[in-house]
């Protein structure tokens, strides 16, 4: 069950989509990765609040500038490919996640793969 609303997404990120399909994902997210490691349900809440809001950022993209004359607008957009560290709400989980799970979730491991010789 998720532990944030849309309406608590929207206080962080302005937006006029419904989040909740993205409240869904961070809610997946944050129990797979975090649940039983030790942290509060009031932090595992803060975590995927911050993580629903970077997924609708990836989504919906962020004006960083504005100008009236004109008309010049710039949208801060997500790195695909970048994980969390991505979008500015994405690094505020990072931050949050004193675990260091979600720092390591996006780094690829290496396979190592042993090949044996038929003799």
């Amino acid at each position: 069950m998720a532990r944030v609303t849309d309406a608590q997404v929207k206080e962080i990120i302005e937006t006029t989509i419904d989040t909740n399909a993205f409240i869904r994902s961070a809610n997946l997210f944050v129990d797979n990765k975090l649940l039983n490691q030790g942290l509060s349900n009031d932090l595992l809440a803060e975590i995927e609040l911050w993580i629903a809001a970077h997924f609708v950022a990836i989504r919906e993209g962020k004006v960083t500038d504005e100008t009236m004359g004109d008309g010049k607008v710039a949208f801060e957009r997500a790195k695909m490919g970048k994980g969390l560290e991505a979008t500015s709400y994405g690094q505020q989980a990072l931050v949050l996640d004193s675990t260091g799970i979600l720092a390591q979730s996006g780094k690829k491991r290496g396979i190592i793969q042993v090949v044996g010789r038929n003799e």
